[in-house]
């Protein structure tokens, strides 16, 4: 039987880009500058990275970042505002549509005035 926790802990320090060698290894092998959040299961996987990313949508909710200066926190898919992650509410579409990337942190939406754009289309 896996336990859930222990790979709650992998999905913690893959996100939170713990400095261990295998952190490092699952950045530069299995996600290529991916989005954890959004990566596909595949088949041919090994049986530990399906079941990291079989609990995703399970603790996903528990996982909340602290923006501070919004340098590392995913705006499209990191939990950092009250709504949750935004890629929930805003599609793919109209974020291209308004000139933004799916690689955007929070940091490069807003400036001291607000929002640097506006998704009005």
């Amino acid at each position: 039987m896996w336990n859930v926790a222990l790979m709650a802990y992998h999905i913690w320090s893959i996100i939170t880009s713990k400095r261990t060698l295998w952190v490092k290894w699952i950045h530069t092998y299995r996600l290529h500058d991916h989005n954890f959040w959004e990566m596909d299961n595949v088949a041919s996987a090994s049986w530990g990275w399906r079941k990291i990313l079989s609990i995703r949508t399970s603790i996903r909710q528990y996982i909340v970042h602290v923006v501070g200066n919004g340098s590392s926190t995913a705006a499209w898919h990191d939990t950092w505002s009250d709504f949750g992650y935004l890629s929930e509410f805003i599609t793919a579409r109209e974020i291209h549509r308004a000139n933004w990337r799916m690689d955007l942190k929070v940091a490069d939406l807003f400036d001291m005035n607000g929002w640097t754009r506006r998704l009005d289309y």
